[in-house]
């Protein structure tokens, strides 16, 4: 057994990918599923995948996972590579009660946009979670990735109709506009005042668009974030995790909405 450390693992599901270094002058690398074991301290056993002095990412993996899923490379969320999977499985999870809507006009979507969509909606619940942990850097490094993945979209590849795609446009830009000096941010106040605006325009897409899957979205609310203003997030879960305050007031918030998902 090998000992990595556990921000060398990108995990989805019962799948745990790490990056390995292929040898040659140009730093190049491949995705690798690996079998983990315990989790000791910062690092992690790895059961297989991995031999002994191969050089494995852990820093910038997402980063490098996103770039493959644009390039339709094999990676975390698609390990064949060509087009993507959607939606995602949260088995367990409990539906709980349908709340209303706001009154927001829906668009129809295409397989091309929800692999966009997907890539997004990942980048937000890492940074989400992230940002719930109080890790400033993992928040930091998902945010910057979103903007890579949000800057390498193109429109006129989704098919959508043109009220659709002057919806997205507006949403895209303003993401990209929050997102662009996430490399920059000092601290994790920065990257939680950015994390508010990116969830109203979250939300505004799940609104809008959907997602494709069995499992439903949340909107949570925290009405004591940024002195008593109050901020909305977009949550896969109904358990609360409040990312505007980490440990110091994690389970301040209360489910709002419910979205469910849908096929195509």
């Amino acid at each position: 057994n090998l000992l990595i450390p556990a921000s060398a693992v990108l995990k989805t599901g019962n799948r745990a990918i790490v990056y390995v270094k292929i040898s040659g002058e140009e730093p190049t690398f491949e995705g690798r599923e690996v079998v983990l074991g315990s989790r000791v301290g910062d690092k992690y056993i790895v059961k297989s995948g991995l031999k002994e002095g191969e050089l494995v990412v852990k820093k910038g993996n997402f980063k490098i996972d996103s770039a493959m899923q644009i390039a339709a490379k094999p990676s975390m969320m698609n390990p064949s590579g060509g087009p993507s999977g959607m939606g995602h499985n949260h088995g367990g999870m409990s539906s709980g009660q349908n709340h209303k809507m706001s009154t927001m006009e829906t668009f129809e979507s295409t397989t091309s946009f929800r692999k966009a969509q997907t890539l997004i909606t990942d980048a937000y619940f890492i940074a989400e979670d992230a940002l719930a942990k109080d890790n400033f850097k993992e928040s930091k490094t998902a945010l910057f990735a979103l903007n890579i993945v949000l800057s390498a979209t193109t429109t006129k590849t989704f098919d959508l109709s043109e009220k659709a795609t002057k919806k997205w446009n507006e949403i895209r830009n303003q993401l990209i506009l929050l997102t662009n000096h996430a490399q920059h941010w000092q601290d994790i106040e920065e990257a939680r005042k950015a994390f508010k605006g990116l969830s109203q325009s979250m939300l505004s897409l799940e609104q809008s668009f959907s997602h494709e899957s069995s499992d439903s979205y949340y909107e949570i609310f925290c009405p004591m974030a940024f002195d008593n203003t109050g901020a909305s997030w977009l949550s896969k879960e109904k358990d609360v995790n409040n990312p505007y305050f980490g440990a110091s007031m994690l389970k301040c918030g209360e489910v709002k909405q419910e979205f469910n998902g849908k096929t195509l």
